[in-house]
């Protein structure tokens, strides 16, 4: 679904970003070494030209398999083709930003101009219920903040890499063992959140249905399977 935003306008150096069009300065990551080039991101599609002239890449938003700009100071872009390094799994092509960072209106841009998910995270112009939450990670985990609005759930971390946005439609599967506890799985990954406030039922059974009320019946029984014992239904 196609969401409709505002982008302002940003200057800072090497980065450009103004109404829906983002210009960055980069260094690609590649086999052997790298190599610094210009990125460009619009209505158009996505661009690359090496400042040698040697490399020029083209991608259509539907070229795209998955874009992950969690890193404020990376843009990976997942491909359908297979990874000369790793034959089982997709290409991956990594720009570094030379200078400044990515801003929540490029997430917002992706996130509206592609069909396949986006990693990271954007502002949602709307209220929601706040509730303070730790991030676990494989190893330590991060502090932040769980907002549940009415059309996505969004967590603000002290780290920015790990803050997130999940509209409804881009979530697979909620659950909880506990008031003090929440678990999100999208197309992408999966959160485990210990809750500093206990999650009011009506919250979770609200963010229950915007969930599992997207799906047929036969899609949302294989969800809940395997799920912790409150995610098959809202408490």
């Amino acid at each position: 679904m196609r969401k409709a935003f505002l982008t302002v306008i940003l200057f800072t150096a090497g980065v450009s970003q103004a109404f829906g069009q983002f210009r960055y300065e980069v260094k690609r990551d590649k086999l052997w070494g790298a190599e610094n080039g210009v990125l460009t991101i619009d209505e158009n599609g996505i661009r690359y030209h090496s400042e040698n002239g040697k490399t020029v890449l083209n991608f259509g938003f539907e070229d795209i398999r998955k874009a992950d700009v969690s890193d404020p100071r990376k843009i990976r872009l997942f491909t359908y083709e297979r990874a000369l390094k790793r034959l089982t799994g997709p290409r991956q092509i990594e720009f570094s930003l030379r200078e400044g960072a990515t801003s929540s209106g490029l997430t917002q841009f992706l996130a509206t101009n592609l069909e396949r998910p986006v990693v990271g995270a954007y502002q949602i112009d709307e209220s929601g219920h706040d509730v303070p939450a730790y991030h676990r990670h494989a190893f330590g985990g991060c502090h932040g903040t769980l907002r549940f609005g009415s059309a996505a759930v969004v967590f603000e971390s002290e780290m920015p890499r790990h803050s997130r946005t999940w509209t409804f439609e881009d979530i697979q599967t909620i659950g909880t063992m506990s008031a003090y506890h929440f678990r999100l799985t999208s197309y992408t990954e999966t959160f485990n959140f210990d809750l500093k406030q206990r999650l009011a039922s009506e919250i979770y059974r609200e963010v229950w249905r915007s969930v599992y009320t997207r799906v047929s019946p036969e899609q949302s029984t294989v969800n809940h399977s395997g799920d912790f014992a409150a995610s098959s239904t809202p408490r």
